[in-house]
């Protein structure tokens, strides 16, 4: 039972923590408030200007490039060195290039005149679609990795 529950839970923290930087992002920029304050207002600022701003983000960065870390080492170890450069490289561009390059101005630009939830609500929904081919990714090069191994 417990192999079972620690697997879920490091397959879980694998496929979450490379979008620790967006999933903050969103919350931040989606200006959610619960019981009228705002909770998420400096959790992950773009530019931070005092230290626990810094320090929040920076954490934030670390729990992101451990989980791109932990699905290499994952990879290369279950399917070989190859497979793990082609997780890592898809992770980057899934996780980190694509999201800073587009996710601000899409939920801008969808979301101009929606709610805070609505706003967050889609911000997670574009995570999940980017984890989604993420998934889908994987599985391909490990059917291509098993297709030449054969």
């Amino acid at each position: 039972m417990y192999v079972y529950i620690h697997t879920i839970i490091m397959n879980a923290v694998r496929m979450i923590s490379p979008f620790a930087n967006e999933i903050a992002n969103v919350l931040t920029t989606s200006t959610v408030k619960i019981a009228g304050y705002q909770v998420f207002k400096n959790l992950y600022k773009d530019m931070p200007k005092s230290n626990a701003q810094k320090i929040s983000k920076v954490l934030i960065d670390l729990i992101a490039l451990a989980g791109i870390i932990l699905n290499v080492a994952h990879v290369s170890s279950k399917h070989g060195q190859k497979a793990g450069i082609a997780k890592g490289l898809s992770v980057v561009v899934l996780a980190f290039v694509i999201p800073n390059l587009t996710f601000h101005a899409i939920i801008h630009k969808v979301c101009f005149r929606c709610k805070p939830w609505q706003k967050l609500a889609f911000g997670l929904l574009l995570i999940g679609v980017l984890s989604g081919l993420e998934f889908a990714f994987d599985y391909l090069v490990v059917e291509k990795l098993h297709e030449t191994a054969h």
